[in-house]
C-alpha cells in the first residue's frame, strides 16, 4: 500500500530545495475497501451529511457502496450521471448546487467525475474523498483540475482529496481499456519528464530528481508487469500496482507544486485534441488512452528530431494565419494562454550548447513510439489516431500545434519553435 507519510519523510530535506509537504489524510489501496467505505469516511472526516458524485457506469462497478455509506450513519445527497466522460464548468456547476450543506463530498469514480468534485470542492471548500472504481488515469491525488470552459481546456488550482479509497477486487474487474487507459497516462511520463529536465537546461526552471525518480519506478514497474502479459487481465496485482502508480503521480504533482512530473508534450497534444473534438461534438476519447497514443507520437518525434548533431537553431513562431485557421474560435484564448510565449525564455546559443544531454536523456530515458505502441497493443488498449478512431486531421494537427494547448516549455515546443526541419520529424 502506498505509504504517503515514509514517502514524505524520504524527502525531508531534499536537495531541490523545496520543502515537500502535504495534506491527506489516508490512502487505501488493497481488497475490501468497500465494505469499509463508510467506516474510513467517518474516522478521517466525520460529518452527517454526504453528497456522492457518481455515473451509471462507477455505481455498477460499487454495487451495494450507497448501502455501505448509509450504514455507517451518513444521510446521502446524489449528483447522478448517465455516463460522463468530459469534465466541463456545467457539471462543477451541477455539484456546487447539489452538495450546498453537505458535510463531505465523495466522488465515486475516475477521471472527470473526479475533476468535477475537486474543483467544486476547491470553490466551496467542502472536504472531499474518493472512492475510485478503475486505474485509468493519474489525477487522484492531484490539487489540479483540467475543466472544459467555453471550449477551451484550462487547467485550474483545485483540491486533493483529504481520503483515497480504491478497492482491488473492483479495479481487477474494471474494464480492459480503463486500464489500458491508465497505462497510457502513466507511459506519457516517460515524455513528461524528459520535457521537465530539458526545460530545466534550458530555462532554469525548477527540478527535482528525488521526485522524477519515484515517478519513473512508479512507471517502470506498472509497464514491467504489463509487459508480462498481465495488462490484459484481472490479475489483482497488476491492478494494484498500476493504482499505486497512478496515485504517486498526482502525489508527485503535489509534492512538486507543478504538473511537471506527470504531464508534458503528451498532455498537449491530449488536450489539444479534446478541445477540437468537443468543438466539433464528436464522441470523447478516454483520457488516458489519448496521453498514451500522444506520447508514442511525441517520442518518434524526439528521437528523431535527437538524430541530428547539428541544426539551424533560430525562433520562428507560427503566425496567426496558420493558428487561426486550426484553433477558429479557440485562437483568441490560446494567444491568452500562451501569453507571454515561453519561447522567450530560451536562449538558442543555450539549446545548442546543452544539444548532447538533450540527446542523450531522450536516447536513454524515453522509449521509441514503437515500443510505447508495442506496451499498449500488450495491455490490451489502443496505440494510433486510427485505432482510437480519432480524425485524420486531429492526427495531423496535434503535433504540429499542440504545443499551444498550455504555457509551458517542451522538447516540442523547442523543436517546433527553434530547430525547424519540416515535415521529415513528423513522419
Amino acid at each position: 500500500m502506498l505509504d504517503i507519510p515514509a514517502l514524505v519523510k524520504s524527502l525531508e530535506n531534499c536537495p531541490c530545495g523545496r520543502s515537500h509537504q502535504i495534506n491527506i489524510s489516508r490512502v487505501e489501496i488493497r481488497p475490501g475497501v468497500k465494505a469499509d467505505a463508510g467506516k474510513i469516511l467517518r474516522e478521517e472526516l466525520g460529518g452527517e451529511k454526504l453528497h456522492v458524485v457518481y455515473d451509471d457506469n462507477t455505481l455498477g462497478a460499487s454495487e451495494g457502496i450507497l448501502d455501505i455509506l448509509r450504514a455507517a450513519g451518513y444521510t446521502l445527497t446524489e449528483t447522478h450521471y448517465e455516463n460522463l466522460k468530459e469534465a466541463t464548468m456545467r457539471e462543477v456547476e451541477d455539484v456546487m448546487r447539489d452538495a450546498k450543506g453537505a458535510d463531505v463530498v465523495l466522488s465515486i469514480g475516475t477521471g472527470s467525475l473526479n475533476d468535477i468534485c475537486r474543483y467544486g470542492c476547491f470553490l466551496s471548500g467542502q472536504p472531499f474523498a474518493i472512492f475510485a472504481t478503475a486505474p485509468s488515469m493519474d489525477g487522484f491525488l492531484s490539487q489540479q483540475a483540467p475543466i472544459l470552459t467555453e471550449g477551451f481546456k484550462i487547467t485550474y488550482n483545485a483540491k486533493a482529496p483529504a481520503v483515497l479509497m480504491a478497492d482491488v477486487d473492483i479495479l481487477a474487474k474494471s474494464p480492459t481499456e480503463l486500464k489500458a487507459a491508465g497505462l497510457g497516462d502513466l507511459i506519457g511520463k516517460y515524455t513528461a519528464l524528459a520535457d521537465w529536465k530539458v526545460a530545466a537546461m534550458t530555462t532554469g526552471e525548477y527540478y527535482c530528481d528525488a521526485i522524477a525518480e519515484n515517478m519513473r519506478k512508479a512507471v517502470d514497474e506498472a509497464v514491467r508487469l504489463a509487459k508480462s502479459g498481465l495488462g490484459d487481465t484481472e490479475d489483482p496485482d497488476y491492478a494494484a500496482s498500476l493504482m499505486e502508480a497512478l496515485a504517486l503521480s498526482g502525489l508527485m504533482i503535489y509534492l512538486s507544486g507543478c504538473t511537471r512530473p506527470a504531464s508534458g508534450a503528451e498532455h498537449h497534444l491530449t488536450h489539444c485534441r479534446a478541445m477540437q473534438s468537443a468543438a466539433r461534438h464528436l464522441p470523447p476519447v478516454y483520457h488516458g488512452k489519448r496521453v498514451g497514443i500522444a506520447a508514442g507520437i511525441v517520442a518518434d518525434i524526439y528521437h528523431k528530431i535527437t538524430e541530428y548533431d547539428d541544426f539551424d537553431c533560430a525562433k520562428k513562431e507560427m503566425t496567426e494565419e496558420e493558428l487561426r485557421p486550426v484553433f477558429g474560435p479557440l485562437y483568441d484564448m490560446l494567444m491568452k494562454e500562451n501569453t507571454p510565449n515561453p519561447i522567450d525564455a530560451v536562449d538558442p546559443a543555450v539549446v545548442k550548447a546543452h544539444w548532447k544531454d538533450i540527446q542523450k536523456i531522450v536516447h536513454e530515458e524515453v522509449p521509441t513510439g514503437d515500443e510505447i505502441r508495442a506496451i499498449l497493443h500488450e495491455a490490451g488498449g489502443e496505440a494510433t489516431p486510427e485505432e482510437a478512431g480519432i480524425p485524420e486531421d486531429l492526427a495531423y494537427y496535434a503535433p504540429r500545434y499542440g504545443q499551444y494547448a498550455r504555457f509551458r516549455m517542451t522538447l516540442l515546443r523547442i523543436t517546433n519553435t527553434l530547430i525547424v526541419h519540416g515535415e521529415d520529424i513528423y513522419a
